[in-house]
């Protein structure tokens, strides 16, 4: 009986404490790199539906940005981790890069892999400044 009132008593507090803590955990998250995941996220449903003209309008349109941004995100560091951020950001751009040459020449294979590595371009950016 008692094991069941403490679990009445305190599921309430848990569940309040997740709700709480999950849009301050979302807020923490770097603007930036969150703008970033969202535009992969967008790249990522072109390649699905291979519309190459669209994936290679979007990298050079709305994600040109990324670019300058990327840059703008390096510069609030310093140091060893300044150094950390623009090695990742070199390596997010350069996925980009292959990513538009694939859709250019129409290969969805080398598409595909240099979408993959893209995220894990993106995951490793936001392990750094998360």
């Amino acid at each position: 009986m008692f094991r069941f009132c403490l679990m009445v008593i305190l599921l309430p507090l848990v569940l309040v404490a997740n709700l709480v803590m999950t849009p301050l955990a979302a807020a923490a998250a770097n603007p930036v790199v969150s703008k970033i995941q969202a535009e992969v996220e967008h790249l990522q449903e072109l390649v699905d539906n291979q519309e190459w003209v669209n994936v290679r309008s979007y990298i050079h349109g709305p994600m040109g940005m990324t670019r300058k941004e990327l840059a703008g995100l390096a510069l609030q560091y310093t140091g060893e981790q300044q150094k950390q951020i623009q090695k990742a950001n070199r390596q997010l751009l350069t996925n980009l890069e292959k990513i538009d040459a694939a859709a250019e020449d129409f290969d969805a294979q080398r598409l595909r892999a240099a979408q993959n590595a893209l995220r894990e371009s993106v995951a490793a950016l936001d392990a750094l400044v998360g």
